[in-house]
């Protein structure tokens, strides 16, 4: 185990899986790396091509900022951290970025910031597990 991928969104569960991520990294001597991906529609998307990429850059760590201070906050500095930023359709995104990584495995909550509670397993979880080219852990 090399490398592991947790996509973080502030939610609890993506913090939990954060934690119990950073566990297993440690034992393993595996590198952590927290993604957020930033969902946005189509015309946020477009806006940003006016920006510079100093612009873009500081609109990510706004965007991404929160999300990774509550997983390091569960995590603590039993291991290194890497974060990254993406923005897109949050599972396509996870997916491709755990294959241009090389990551070995995907950990993530069962349920992020979606409205749609009631589901037993959030749909991006769903269709990480489905479309991975890795395993993926599904932390509850």
């Amino acid at each position: 185990m090399e490398k592991i991928l947790v996509p973080v969104d502030g939610s609890d569960a993506s913090a939990h899986a954060a934690a119990w991520a950073s566990a297993y990294a440690a034992r393993n001597g595996a590198e952590l790396v927290l993604l957020h991906v930033h969902h946005s529609p189509g015309s946020e998307t477009l806006a940003l091509a006016s920006l510079s990429a100093a612009e873009i850059a500081e609109s990510e760590r706004l965007i991404a900022g929160p999300s990774f201070d509550k997983a390091r906050q569960r995590i603590g500095g039993n291991v290194g951290v890497r974060t990254l930023v993406s923005i897109g359709e949050p599972a396509d995104e996870i997916c491709a970025i755990a294959r241009r990584e090389a990551a070995d495995l995907i950990v993530m909550g069962s349920r992020g910031l979606s409205p749609v509670r009631e589901l037993l397993l959030g749909s991006v979880s769903e269709k990480v597990i489905r479309h991975a080219h890795c395993a993926v852990t599904v932390v509850r």
